[in-house]
This record gives C-alpha cells, structure tokens and sequence, in this order.
C-alpha cells in the first residue's frame, strides 16, 4: 500500500489513469447493449432507410455512452480541466509517476 498524499500505482490504477471513469462508461455500454433489443423498433420495408428509422432509439442511445467517453478523455488529457497539471505538480518529481507516465 502507499501512503496518504503519494503516488499510487497498484491495482486498477497500475494500468488504467483512471478506473473509476472506465468503470462508469463500462457500466453504462452494458445497459445499452442489454436494452438494444428493445430499443430497435419493427417494421420497416428491407430498404436501409426505413431501418435506420426503426433503429432511431438506439441510434440516440448510442450518443451516451459516446459523450460519457468525450467528457471523461478530456477529463484525462486535460482539455476540459487542469488535472494533468495538478497531477503534474503533485507528483512530477517521483519517478515511479514518471515510469507510469511513460507506460
């Protein structure tokens, strides 16, 4: 275990910057993937059109997993907020914040 206020690189952390962000659009792709049945309505002709309309629902249930991905990237790189560089302030020094960088 690491102590208060250091680096930590263990478990989930050792491979993922952020696990808790994973785990969230993770979560929320399931469900859309378990409700995809009933989110495709029936009907439609064969043509494409006509079922592009019947998949409309699941077309715009797509768009949250799609911006839960877009918030959280820029969480992580730093476009959206300064976390980045706090990151970088507090830890810049310690080299196995570094060599976690690097990999």
């Amino acid at each position: 275990m690491t102590k208060p206020g250091q680096f930590c690189n263990e478990g989930l952390w050792s491979i993922s910057q952020h696990p808790n962000h994973f785990g969230n659009l993770l979560l929320w792709s399931g469900i859309l993937i378990m409700n995809s049945d009933s989110l495709i309505g029936s009907g439609g002709d064969g043509n494409f059109l006509s079922t592009l309309w019947s998949a409309r629902r699941l077309l715009v249930a797509l768009l949250s997993p799609m911006f839960l991905w877009a918030l959280f990237s820029g969480q992580a790189n730093g476009t959206i907020t300064n976390t980045v560089e706090l990151a970088n302030n507090k830890y810049g020094k310690d080299p196995a914040y570094q060599a976690y960088l690097k990999s």
